[in-house]
């Protein structure tokens, strides 16, 4: 017996949990730009949360109109961290993806175009984890070889592996 599919794939975006979840039909989704950055100091992976959700992500988001990617990376950093980048950081892309995205959080459903990019820069780090004052995320250096012990955003695992690949080999 056959069973008429009655959604097709690109109805369905994955949430930050790895869940595919079905874009109802009156509902349109938007495009939307992102950089995230890929921060590794001593062995340590930079990765962020908010207060209320389990969920690590590397800190980034959306591309604001005439904004270069240094800039945003600069601001996504200070927003979601509280970190102040003292010079113009090194960026280079390490990974690209488009996906279909549903930001349960906002209830919206993005078509995605999101960019990873290997910052590298001085750090002036004082503790291992804290509270970043504006945006309510839990903010961590995340020790790469307990990386394991962290529920990450399933879109960030492929830019994570390859991060930690680039700086061993130029760092």
């Amino acid at each position: 017996m056959v069973i008429p599919v009655q959604n097709n794939a690109s109805d369905f975006y994955i949430d930050r949990y790895g869940k595919f979840i079905l874009k109802p039909e009156h509902i349109t989704s938007s495009p939307r730009h992102s950089a995230h950055a890929v921060c590794i100091h001593n062995h340590a992976l930079l990765l962020s949360r908010p207060a209320d959700n389990p969920i690590w992500e590397l800190p980034g988001g959306g591309i604001e109109d005439e904004e270069s990617v240094s800039n945003t990376l600069i601001r996504e950093i200070y927003e979601e961290t509280g970190l102040i980048l003292s010079d113009a950081p090194t960026v280079k892309l390490i990974y690209s993806q488009n996906i279909k995205y549903y930001a349960d959080e906002r209830q919206l459903f993005w078509d995605y175009s999101m960019g990873f990019y290997a910052l590298e820069s001085e750090w002036d780090i004082r503790k291992d984890q804290w509270l970043a004052p504006g945006a309510g995320c839990i903010v961590q250096w995340a020790a790469i070889s307990q990386l394991h012990e962290f529920p990450i955003c399933s879109s960030h695992f492929p830019a994570i592996l390859l991060g930690i690949c680039h700086f061993s080999l130029v760092g």
